[in-house]
């Protein structure tokens, strides 16, 4: 039985849209225990012959070039008998198959681990500046410098418990920015967020106003055009001016905050701002919340909110009507949501260690169209690549970061390690720079290729 399968035999069509790496179109006989290693032989010594017949050059080295392969649009992970047996096609052997080469995804480097005080509980970068929030009620802001080295900034105590979400909020959503200043958000467990704006020139900070509605945890917070919208362990979504100078504004009464950075700045500064919108419908705590614009090429349109909860649904919200236009149930507890510009698909992570890529608007079949196992704790973090359609990124309580193409589920591309203790955030809002922060207290940063 071992020797027929050794002999079994595929005719294979190498096609690729690199046209400096095309390789003569006919089809080839090839052991079906090949793998991607012996396929990606194959091609190079293809390239060898075929370059050097068409221009004599044989000095040039494709020994260097690797190659991933898509069949039938998934990735080849195993023995090409094992991925035809699990696409179940069953006359795969009867007719010519085009494979498609692609680069190889080369594995992230460790670039650098960023210390802190207390468990680093979020993150967010935005190719410049990382902000970092921390279970010690800290908001930490790094530079990443021309030379690829970080340097720490400042550290913004104006939270009274966990730091829970930070965002970076642009120039478009938020115009009166100066060249040197920048504004953003952090929510807490102390029921509020804080709009803060700072200079990179001058390390001045000045907090904006107060986000004051949620009677509990802020757990999450998007950026929406010209709003915030927050999902908290209060069951709620709301939504909040985002443009100074609401006349909903109103000056700050409470006491400040036991440890505030804001008891430097002037009181008079700081005001509260009620949420302008509140949805409800979660029955359990909301874990994660992204904004989609109306359509993909009308980023100006009011758009959709989506949720994820602790109460095992995910749901999709109509800011026009304030309600619920779809409700996408499962079978355990979500912990983390991630959108793509570019298909609009989604990827959840959960309390059952899968991380499972959905379509809202699928007609046919489940609306779960891939389900990617590998992790062996609570999925707290996913994230999808700003730059390739294919890529995202899960962090999870077993301590890993994964990086994973959505053509196959079979297993990650690689492993991101070096915590010591469960991953509770991910960011690759930057391209080049993958980042994850745990109850290690690190924030560590991985250099993409």
């Amino acid at each position: 039985m071992e020797n027929s399968e050794n002999e079994r035999r595929v005719q294979l069509r190498f096609v690729t849209k690199d046209e400096e790496c095309a390789v003569p179109d006919v089809p080839l006989d090839v052991s079906v225990t090949s793998d991607s290693g012996q396929l990606n032989r194959i091609v190079v010594a293809l390239l060898k012959e075929s370059k050097f017949t068409d221009d004599g050059d044989s000095e040039k080295n494709y020994d260097h070039l690797e190659f991933d392969f898509l069949i039938n649009g998934q990735l080849l992970r195993e023995t090409i008998a094992e991925h035809f047996e699990s696409s179940q096609d069953a006359g795969i052997f009867e007719k010519v198959v085009d494979v498609e080469y692609i680069p190889k995804c080369q594995a992230p480097a460790p670039h650098d681990s960023l210390s802190h005080d207390d468990w680093v509980s979020c993150v967010c970068n935005n190719g410049r500046f990382i902000l970092a929030g921390c279970y010690d009620a800290i908001v930490h802001i790094w530079e990443v410098k021309k030379d690829a080295s970080v340097q720490h900034r400042i550290a913004l105590p104006g939270h009274n418990a966990p730091v829970k979400a930070v965002r970076w909020i642009d120039k478009a959503s938020y115009p009166d920015q100066g060249s040197d200043e920048y504004v953003f958000v952090s929510t807490s467990h102390d029921e509020s967020g804080i709009v803060w704006k700072w200079n990179s020139k001058t390390n001045a900070v000045q907090c904006l106003y107060v986000l004051r509605g949620h009677t509990r945890s802020v757990d999450c917070v998007d950026v929406a055009n010209d709003m915030l919208i927050t999902g908290g362990f209060d069951n709620m979504i709301k939504v909040w001016n985002l443009v100074d100078g609401s006349d909903e504004d109103s000056e700050e009464e409470d006491e400040e905050p036991s440890g505030s950075a804001s008891k430097k700045m002037k009181k008079e500064e700081r005001k509260i701002r009620p949420p302008t919108m509140t949805l409800s419908g979660h029955t359990e705590g909301i874990t994660g919340i992204r904004w989609v614009p109306s359509t993909q090429a009308d980023e100006e349109g009011i758009g959709k909110i989506v949720s994820c909860s602790r109460d095992n649904t995910m749901r999709i919200w109509d800011l026009e009507v304030a309600q619920v236009v779809q409700t996408l149930p499962s079978s355990k507890p979500f912990l983390s949501l991630a959108h793509s510009k570019f298909n609009g698909l989604f990827i959840t992570g959960s309390c059952d260690r899968h991380v499972r890529l959905w379509d809202p608007r699928s007609n046919e079949g489940s609306l779960v169209k891939q389900v990617f196992t590998s992790h062996h704790g609570w999925v707290s973090s996913v994230n999808f690549s700003p730059s390739n359609e294919h890529h995202f990124i899960s962090g999870s309580y077993d301590f890993v970061s994964k990086l994973w193409d959505i053509r196959s589920n079979r297993a990650p591309l690689y492993d991101l390690l070096g915590h010591e203790d469960k991953v509770l955030c991910t960011d690759w809002s930057e391209s080049s720079l993958m980042l994850s922060g745990a109850a290690d207290n690190q924030l560590k940063l991985f250099k993409a290729h």
